[in-house]
């Protein structure tokens, strides 16, 4: 496993975030405190040498934990079960893709609401 960023918002405070760099070994090099704004935390770690265009780094949040892997579109994995979702949900997704190759459905291949 290479080297990775982690921002995190906290379960039991949801409006802070916080950002740790993991090893290539899974283990913590360096942690940092508590931000009021993801974008707080992303300056931080950039400060410290966070580059989002060259590193793998990693966005959890209540719902959803975002993979972004150097060369690599970003990979959203869902933390319930898909069928738990609202009808309605709206999920964020690069403008520049549509969204459409972001989200499959697992049971019959078809993309979102563009391939339906």
């Amino acid at each position: 496993m290479a080297r990775r960023w982690v921002f995190k918002r906290h379960k039991d405070q949801p409006m802070l975030w916080t950002w740790c760099l993991l090893g290539s070994d899974g283990c913590i090099e360096h942690q940092a405190g508590d931000f009021e704004h993801y974008g707080v935390a992303l300056q931080d770690a950039i400060r410290i040498g966070f580059r989002p265009t060259e590193d793998d780094w990693i966005v959890e949040n209540a719902h959803e934990v975002t993979h972004h892997e150097h060369g690599h579109k970003p990979l959203v994995v869902l933390k319930q079960d898909p069928t738990t979702i609202p009808p309605g949900t709206v999920f964020a997704t690069d403008p520049g893709n549509g969204g459409s190759e972001q989200y499959s459905s697992p049971s019959t291949g078809q993309t979102g609401p563009e391939g339906q």
